[in-house]
């Protein structure tokens, strides 16, 4: 870790600790937010399965959103495959859109960025002490996070969040006192968004395939090496979002880093941010963008495995498969 990043934690921490012991930090004195809130874990009354089929119902009776992969996926079917080491078992995951939500988000420029964090994912998965547990990305707090972006703030913040709370109204979940402002935690420490150097989105688009293919321990999520999120949302909502330039999604995964994270039971309210994505779209002058999560700065909100992984290992690859470096 950097001279600069290490600052920036120690920063984060002390803010926090004063906070905590009721200091005043110079700050407005509203409750501060905690980076790790960003991602909430709840505990289930039913098992893996059953809690799988009670949300799938919930988001089936809930108007505007569907399934991304038409069903739940079964994460520790993936990662159990051609694996002798640990098995993980129980593990599902459930992306899930609102093509509406996403096209009214995705419409302006300046909000294309946040498609690298679509679709939604709410994992489910057993933990060592054999009882099932329900994470999901906290909207609520993205809404604080991406307020700089009223559209973002908006539609995280409020309608999905409201959305997050009849998918999940079976579970306990916690009260939304999650405080009010973050000194420097914001959309830069969230998302690194930058430049093509190429022409096209599709030229984009296959040079970072070609990098995943030849990168050993890469593979694209499911087989499937792009999704094109912009004709999903104009074939579902139709005639309302024809104006809507190119968005395409690029999930990958690598097993064994998933692996060596998810293998320890309490890492594993972080599968919501697995698998990664790397988002390529183009804006309304022409011009192609590239963002993707700042893994490195994540990974240090948890520590841990979860830094080793997310924070080195994830960020240098993607980096390498972002830009070719």
């Amino acid at each position: 870790m950097s001279f600069i990043q290490k600052l920036s934690v120690y920063f984060f921490t002390g803010i926090l600790f004063l906070q905590i012991l009721g200091c005043d930090t110079g700050n407005d004195p509203t409750k501060l937010l905690n980076p790790q809130n960003m991602l909430i874990e709840v505990q289930s009354p039913y098992n893996a399965e059953a809690t799988k089929n009670k949300i799938l119902q919930n988001i089936n009776d809930l108007p505007g959103w569907g399934l991304v992969q038409g069903e739940a996926v079964s994460f520790d079917a993936v990662l159990n495959k051609d694996w002798d080491g640990l098995k993980i078992d129980s593990l599902y995951a459930i992306e899930i859109g609102n093509p509406d939500y996403t096209g009214t988000i995705l419409s302006e420029d300046q909000n294309k960025f946040a498609s690298v964090m679509m679709p939604c994912v709410i994992a489910i998965y057993q933990k060592g002490d054999g009882k099932t547990y329900v994470s999901y990305m906290n909207a609520r707090i993205m809404g604080k996070i991406f307020q700089n972006f009223p559209k973002i703030q908006e539609y995280m913040g409020s309608k999905i969040a409201q959305d997050q709370d009849k998918m999940l109204d079976f579970l306990d979940l916690p009260e939304n006192d999650w405080g009010e402002s973050l000194p420097g935690m914001n959309e830069k420490e969230m998302v690194l968004d930058q430049q093509s150097l190429l022409g096209s989105i599709e030229e984009t688009v296959d040079s970072i395939r070609h990098r995943v293919e030849t990168m050993e321990g890469w593979e694209f999520f499911k087989g499937r090496d792009t999704f094109t999120l912009d004709e999903v949302v104009k074939m579902s909502v139709p005639g309302k979002y024809d104006d809507l330039k190119k968005v395409h999604l690029i999930e990958i995964c690598n097993k064994d880093y998933s692996r060596r994270i998810l293998g320890e039971p309490e890492n594993r309210f972080v599968s919501v941010m697995l698998p990664c994505t790397i988002a390529v779209y183009e804006k309304s002058d022409g011009t192609i963008w590239i963002s993707r999560l700042r893994t490195e700065r994540l990974g240090q909100v948890w520590g841990g495995t979860i830094e080793d992984v997310m924070g080195t290992l994830v960020s240098t690859d993607v980096a390498r498969i972002v830009t070719g470096n």
